[in-house]
């Protein structure tokens, strides 16, 4: 569940930051890839219940996943994104990083897993679960509120005005996640803030 959020996450800060695709950029990207290949021989390598009793063979785990679902199972965890950063292309890489988007389909079927197949389903489990859908919109909100401030013509916005424009970009993605964790969590500081009607518009929505 939480890496099939963090995945989902990296897709607009990948479009939107576009930052220089080097090593060690894209090895964090890998390692989680490398983590896909595992849930997939995990999940390959799991009993299922079958009229009440637990099956290990291949065929019945085979049969317990619609064809459709199969084939997405087997795309996600290659990283064809690679091939961008080999031909030093940022295009063709943004263009199939977007496959990730295809492991939101991990991530329900994750989610029915924590609600439905584990024994004992508490707080504990629904925290987990809202913390991971939580971090998961900041996320997009955060990039939506970034472009809102990066693309409006004039210097009446929010990253002019706050100074925040002037730090990296890294750094600007740091401030605006607090920013948007402070707005939606209702704390709401008030040392960022909407400088137009445009963002003010946006602040409501978020």
């Amino acid at each position: 569940l939480l890496m099939s959020c963090i995945s989902l996450m990296e897709l607009p800060f990948e479009w939107l930051f576009n930052f220089p695709k080097t090593k060690a950029y894209v090895l964090p990207a890998l390692a989680i890839d490398v983590f896909y290949f595992a849930d997939l021989y995990v999940f390959y390598h799991t009993g299922v219940l079958v009229s009440g009793i637990v099956r290990t063979d291949k065929g019945s785990i085979m049969k317990s996943l619609k064809k459709w679902k199969k084939a997405i199972y087997w795309i996600v965890p290659w990283p064809f994104y690679i091939i961008g950063f080999l031909i030093h292309d940022d295009y063709v890489y943004n263009a199939l990083v977007m496959i990730k988007f295809l492991r939101i389909f991990r991530l329900i079927d994750a989610h029915h897993e924590i609600r439905n197949k584990i024994i004992i389903y508490g707080a504990a489990s629904t925290m987990y679960i809202l913390l991971c859908y939580l971090l998961l919109i900041i996320q997009y909100l955060a990039c939506i509120w970034w472009s809102v401030g990066n693309y409006q013509k004039g210097n009446n916005t929010w990253l002019i005005q706050s100074g925040v424009s002037e730090y990296s970009k890294i750094s600007q993605f740091f401030r605006t996640y607090y920013h948007i964790t402070t707005t939606i969590t209702t704390i709401g500081y008030g040392d960022l803030h909407p400088y137009n009607i445009t963002e003010m518009i946006v602040i409501i929505f978020i």
